[in-house]
């Protein structure tokens, strides 16, 4: 019993874990895909790669959901799930957008302004985290979570519905409405955050 309790203690963040994982096969997939984009026209193998990255990535987004759910519903939330989990999310949504970026699939511009977000309040959420103070993610920045996991699903699908003529501009940014929304969402939870920080820091 107790050993069973040990294990279920430590799912979520095996899951974490997991999520981090699976980074490693798209950083072999990328240059691959991209290289046959740009060499060859749309091919079967092309399509193929693109989407074993829409699946992993899928895969990605779920254990997301499944960590924060299980670790609510079994009450064992921890430190290292509140520090990591986003990180973990992160650095699957961002390397994604930067290989869709890399492939014109979404304005390079809108990747910039979400990584230098993200390096600023992740670079403050570990300084916080030093100070053993935590501070969870607000409403907004789960709200960005879902709409740029949903966008990037979505993109994905649309270039692997139209291929090449994904290339026509209008394409490109009709489709990244919701990326749009997404950035959105991520400055507003990124501004609520740091204002938080600052207010905890005047108040020591």
């Amino acid at each position: 019993m107790n050993k069973f309790k040990v294990n279920k203690n430590n799912i979520p963040n095996l899951l974490t874990l997991f999520r981090m994982v699976l980074i490693l096969p798209l950083l072999i997939i990328f240059p691959i895909a991209w290289a046959l984009s740009i060499n060859i026209n749309w091919t079967s193998v092309n399509i193929a790669l693109t989407s074993i990255i829409l699946v992993i990535f899928i895969i990605a987004m779920f254990t997301d959901f499944l960590d924060g759910y299980l670790a609510r519903k079994w009450k064992v939330v921890s430190n290292f799930g509140k520090l990591w989990d986003p990180l973990a999310d992160k650095v699957m949504t961002t390397s994604v957008l930067i290989f869709l970026a890399w492939m014109n699939i979404i304005p390079f511009w809108i990747v910039v302004i979400l990584v230098i977000r993200d390096i600023v309040v992740d670079g403050a959420r570990v300084v916080m985290s030093k100070n053993n103070i935590s501070i969870a993610a607000n409403l907004y920045g789960k709200l960005k979570t879902l709409v740029l996991s949903i966008s990037i699903i979505f993109v994905m699908i649309m270039y692997l519905s139209l291929g090449n003529l994904f290339i026509n501009k209008l394409y490109v940014l009709l489709f990244n409405i919701p990326t749009l929304i997404g950035l959105a969402l991520s400055l507003l939870s990124g501004f609520i955050y740091l204002k938080t920080t600052f207010k905890i820091n005047k108040t020591k």
